[in-house]
């Protein structure tokens, strides 16, 4: 066990250093992608249409994801930047004013919509079907993403997204907040700050291993650092 967690704690710090490394930058910089790496297919779409009714803004989510190739993580390595400017966002990606605005708030991790105020962080508002409040040996289960919600179901954005990279899963991750404290109850209430780098780059390859495996991530409450832990199951 304590070599499986040496292992995959290597992993997560040659994924950190991978993606803010000069070679990295510069390939996420000025660079333009082919469209066809970008565009979204039809079921990424459909999941973002879900999302609507979840007050969540799914035109700003499919231009994050749209550029979600140029995001990165600042040197503090806490909050995200984008290696384009406004005006490229405006004309070539067909980002409003206000969605800039709103796209900064994202990579700041501030940004709110309206139903986030209204989440509700307690173990009840969990969907008592499958995202029951459980103890176990890896910590307090608050919540699970499921294998059909990562790949065609509401939360598709997230396995996209994750297959870029922890800098563009945590923009994903903010820009769907009013719709994770569904499944993911208590933990959608934390900020991106006290989640951490760690975090999401534990939960990018926990994500895209577990689409592998056909299974889904399940979220556990501790008292470590981050606060979170997940696990595929």
């Amino acid at each position: 066990m304590k070599i499986k967690t040496i292992v995959s704690m290597a992993l997560i710090f040659i994924l950190i250093f991978s993606l803010t490394s000069p070679a990295s930058a510069s390939a996420s910089g000025n660079e333009a992608y082919d469209q066809d790496e970008i565009a979204l297919n039809e079921e990424e779409q459909a999941s973002i249409n879900e999302l609507e009714s979840q007050g969540v803004d799914t035109d700003l989510v499919t231009k994050v994801l749209e550029v979600s190739h140029y995001i990165e993580y600042k040197a503090d390595q806490e909050t995200l930047q984008v290696n384009l400017n406004d005006e490229e966002l405006m004309n070539e990606y067909g980002f409003s004013e206000s969605q800039v605005d709103n796209f900064d708030e994202v990579l700041a991790g501030t940004y709110q919509t309206s139903d986030d105020q209204n989440i509700d962080e307690s173990p009840a508002s969990l969907d008592t079907n499958s995202q029951q409040v459980t103890t176990s040996s890896s910590g307090t289960r608050a919540g699970y993403l499921s294998y059909q919600q990562l790949t065609a179901g509401t939360f598709a954005v997230l396995g996209s997204a994750a297959s870029v990279g922890p800098a563009a899963l945590q923009a994903a991750w903010v820009s769907v907040s009013s719709a994770l404290g569904g499944p993911l109850g208590t933990v959608a209430g934390i900020s991106t700050a006290v989640l951490g780098t760690m975090f999401f780059a534990d939960l990018a390859l926990k994500i895209t291993g577990a689409i592998q495996q056909r299974s889904g991530v399940a979220f556990y409450l501790d008292w470590g650092i981050p606060p979170v832990s997940t696990a595929i199951e």
